[in-house]
């Protein structure tokens, strides 16, 4: 799959997930590709692209370690709960490397999973994970 590909996917599953769940769950999402001397944004959807960049290793925080272990297969995905705010809340791993991050700026992962609509909607996250699973990124 192709970096243009993937996003307009990702978008898709956003706006589903969005729709099920009443107001937008994942607020802003980039992907992230983590190679060895150099990590670096490829994308990026949502309100905070003028500032982004230099506070992006700072957000990114909650789940630095899970993404520089490299463990992840395509499709495979993780969720912190100490993110909050500007803090990533989760990503999956959509190619070798290469990583959808996704962030609540209002609300944190526990407060996600506690709402009754997310039983409704987390389907369709595990259905994009299932898609990178068989045809991942090629950055």
């Amino acid at each position: 799959m192709t970096l243009e590909q993937a996003v307009a996917l990702i978008d898709q599953v956003m706006t589903r997930m969005d729709a099920g769940f009443r107001i937008p769950l994942f607020d802003e999402w980039s992907v992230y590709q983590v190679t060895p001397g150099i990590d670096r944004i490829l994308h990026y959807s949502g309100a905070r692209s003028e500032t982004l960049r230099s506070q992006f290793a700072r957000d990114i925080h909650p789940l630095a370690d899970e993404l520089r272990a490299g463990q992840y297969e395509p499709g495979h995905f993780y969720f912190s709960h100490e993110g909050a705010g500007a803090l990533y809340d989760s990503f999956m791993c959509i190619g070798k490397g290469v990583y959808a991050v996704f962030n609540n700026t209002d609300k944190s992962m526990a407060e996600i999973t506690a709402d009754p609509l997310w039983k409704g909607v987390q389907h369709h996250f595990v259905d994009l994970g299932e898609t990178f699973r068989t045809d991942p990124l090629t950055p």
